[in-house]
């Protein structure tokens, strides 16, 4: 890019062209998986072409199994953006995501099927998702599992004590909620021991995520309920 003086319209030009050329050889002779999804990005931000990137996304999807192809694949299909707008087959393709390895499909994939809005609610296969996803290191769907075994929802058996390693896995893992969740679980004493101590400490660790989140040296404004 150094080349290049992008605020001359001829060589923004000549630059893209360039890259396009770059990433067609990756995808179509190199067969690289992460080259193809290079080209499907360029055609679907650059070009303005959803159509061709939908293209790009699927074929990288179905035949190189590349996971975030598929994540990006079934957005565009949720939402109808270069190809028909089929929400159930947009899960299908999160379902895929998550099969190749990219844990936001798996995160994704469960959420839509605990909410029942895009296919059938199905709970179990909504919590073996979220488990995937939180396996994998995602902060929130560690949290609404540990949710869900708090009070007994989503087909799960009510269950403080898997809750509660749910929610700290997800507090370490970095939730706002998981650690919000367990400090007013500890200041309120109503589900688990009252602990003055662990309710401190759980929600310094919001107030840091809070402010890490938002980006500012402001103090944080996080209401924790009943007794501050």
């Amino acid at each position: 890019m150094a080349d290049y003086d992008l605020s001359d319209p001829k060589q923004v030009e000549t630059y893209l062209r360039n890259i396009e050329t770059e990433y067609s050889y990756q995808c179509l002779s190199e067969r690289e998986a992460d080259g193809c999804h290079r080209l499907a990005e360029f055609y679907s931000t650059i070009k303005r072409d959803d159509a061709k990137g939908a293209e790009i996304y699927k074929q990288n999807c179905d035949e190189l199994k590349y996971g975030q192809s598929c994540f990006s694949y079934a957005a565009k299909r949720v939402h109808g953006k270069g190809v028909d707008k089929n929400p159930e087959d947009g899960v299908r393709y999160l379902e895929k995501s998550c099969e190749y390895g990219f844990s936001k499909g798996c995160s994704n994939a469960g959420i839509s099927y605990l909410a029942g809005d895009r296919v059938p609610r199905d709970y179990e296969k909504g919590i073996k998702y979220l488990n995937l996803a939180c396996d994998q290191g995602r902060a929130e769907p560690c949290s609404t599992i540990g949710s869900g075994y708090l009070l007994g929802k989503y087909g799960l058996e009510k269950n403080i004590k898997v809750a509660l390693n749910f929610l700290e896995k997800s507090c370490d893992l970095g939730s706002l909620t998981g650690c919000i969740k367990l400090s007013v679980a500890y200041k309120q004493g109503e589900i688990v021991p009252k602990n003055d101590a662990l309710a401190l400490k759980y929600r310094e660790r919001a107030e840091k995520i809070d402010k890490f989140k938002r980006g500012d040296n402001s103090v944080p404004s996080i209401s924790l309920g009943k007794g501050g």
